[in-house]
């Protein structure tokens, strides 16, 4: 889809939503706006999007730099072992919504009713964490 039929679209939903918000009494003021803002976000971010993407590479070059220059090998140590920590987790997360979505069977469900990362430590039957 071309920039030009994306904004289109957006525009028809705009005016979707003004239509809706006309309706809408004043207690709802604040959700309008909201609904307004994210709109324009929308416009912006696709009229502006290889100035931003580029900004954001450049940003990204700069801060890249900056941490060469100023990071100790212990600092740059932590931060790897952190952002692997982050990925793992969600790697994780990621297998068992899948599981989950494959095998609809009691304990994945509870599982991620629970809202935990690591099953290998929860009894199901007690509803107890270990670890």
């Amino acid at each position: 889809m071309t920039v030009e039929g994306y904004l289109d679209k957006i525009s028809e939903w705009a005016r979707h939503l003004h239509m809706v918000i006309r309706e809408i009494t004043s207690t709802d003021v604040a959700a309008c706006h909201a609904v307004r803002r994210r709109i324009a976000g929308k416009k912006y971010y696709e009229r502006h999007k290889e100035k931003l993407r580029t900004k954001a590479r450049k940003r990204a070059e700069r801060a890249k730099l900056l941490r060469i220059h100023s990071e100790t090998p212990a600092q740059a140590a932590a931060r790897k072992l952190c952002h692997r920590e982050a990925s793992a987790k969600y790697r994780e997360s990621k297998r068992f919504r899948r599981l989950a979505w494959k095998h609809p069977d009691e304990s994945v469900v509870r599982f991620l009713a629970v809202g935990l990362c690591y099953p290998l430590a929860y009894d199901f039957s007690s509803g107890i964490l270990f670890g």
